[in-house]
């Protein structure tokens, strides 16, 4: 099969911020350069600079988008944006989903890869926590309204979880979540992080501090590490990165010790990566990237444990796990950290291989074949 050659339709929620799920949408529009990317609304500045040069195919709410700036207000109409679309002369489809576009309507004759990053967060396992701490203040008086479309938005995220020839998840987390809300059996596709610009560099030596990196929003639970470095004022930390929670986490510190650095460029946040002594991780992800990130530059990582980090980080190896998200439940962790050694060696070689762009792309690959085979009838172990 030529791969160049086949005409690629691939489907991605509204592209209005760049994280782990773009850089993947990123690899893919590499690897398939016949392909053309279909998307409900996109931010044209960010995608002329992340996405230059690609074809795109937009949906009605584009022209609502260019007057209206919050996305959000759309949210109910998305499902009727991404079965609008049309994949007719197409060879192949994939979708890279968080949400809705796994319910494109695909002819039945294309095989259509639903690749899933998360099963919709806030329709399912963080439904009860978003109608109770996620809704604006301006919109409370409606909640019971909201609550109803959320639920008639559920209802077709259902029965759009039933399309595709082939389903995968980003991790074995991931998997076991789309089996318990859509009763679906699905593959594992690992993501990958960059494996080459990360890495250990053997001029810089270890320093007295831990690092923490991504977006500043509530379910990252910095506010932990926060709290818990507040207690320790003799140990250091620093925080990279922008989001809705920097001026409610700056109020949080209490001392000189935290230190909120925004958002920083690729080569300083590597260098941050490799002088830390160690890299904290305290949400509950659905896979997570950063932690890759700081273990191929031979960081350890302390990692919350739950979700994909138990898919990535090896105890006593390459990090240690704390049981809860509380800060005593870090700073008994960060102790035994403290009482280890750690090999960068042994850190990078447990991620290097594993989680690179190559694997990913030769995993998606093999997936590819394997869907058209099963649209031919074939079997396929």
């Amino acid at each position: 099969m030529n791969i160049k050659k086949l005409k690629v339709a691939i489907v991605t929620e509204s592209l209005t911020q760049f994280g782990g799920a773009e850089i993947v949408l990123k690899k893919m529009l590499q690897m398939f350069p016949n392909s053309t990317l279909f998307t409900p609304l996109y931010n044209k500045i960010l995608t002329d600079k992340h996405f230059p040069g690609i074809k795109i195919e937009t949906s009605f709410l584009q022209y609502k988008y260019k007057i209206h700036k919050y996305h959000r207000f759309f949210l109910g109409q998305l499902p009727n944006a991404f079965e609008s679309f049309n994949f007719s002369g197409f060879d192949l489809v994939i979708s890279n989903t968080s949400a809705f576009s796994k319910g494109v309507n695909v002819p039945k004759h294309i095989p259509f890869i639903a690749y899933v990053h998360s099963p919709t967060r806030y329709l399912w396992s963080d439904f009860n926590s978003y109608v109770n701490e996620n809704i604006p203040k301006l919109f409370k008086p409606f909640k019971s309204i909201i609550i109803k479309q959320l639920l008639r938005l559920r209802n077709w995220d259902l029965k759009a979880s039933k399309n595709g020839d082939l389903m995968l998840g980003n991790s074995q987390h991931i998997v076991n979540r789309i089996k318990k809300y859509y009763q679906r059996e699905a593959y594992i596709l690992y993501p990958f992080a960059d494996t080459k610009s990360f890495n250990i560099d053997k001029k810089i030596e270890k320093e007295d501090f831990y690092f923490m990196s991504g977006r500043l929003v509530p379910y990252k639970k910095i506010d932990i590490a926060i709290r818990a470095f507040n207690l320790m004022p003799d140990k250091k930390l620093f925080i990279a990165g922008s989001g809705n929670q920097y001026g409610k986490l700056k109020k949080l510190i209490k001392s000189k010790n935290i230190r909120l650095l925004g958002r920083i460029g690729l080569k300083e946040l590597v260098q941050y990566y490799q002088r830390a002594k160690g890299y904290i991780f305290t949400p509950l992800e659905d896979f997570g990237i950063t932690p890759i990130e700081a273990m191929a530059c031979g960081t350890p990582v302390i990692a919350y444990e739950k979700g994909g980090a138990l898919e990535t980080v090896t105890k006593n190896i390459s990090g240690v796990f704390f049981e809860k998200q509380t800060e005593k439940s870090l700073i008994d962790a960060l102790n035994k950290f403290e009482k280890m050694n750690f090999n960068q060696e042994n850190i990078r070689l447990s991620v290097v291989n594993k989680f690179s762009p190559l694997n990913f792309e030769n995993s998606m690959l093999k997936y590819v074949e394997r869907v058209f085979k099963l649209k031919k009838g074939e079997k396929y172990a």
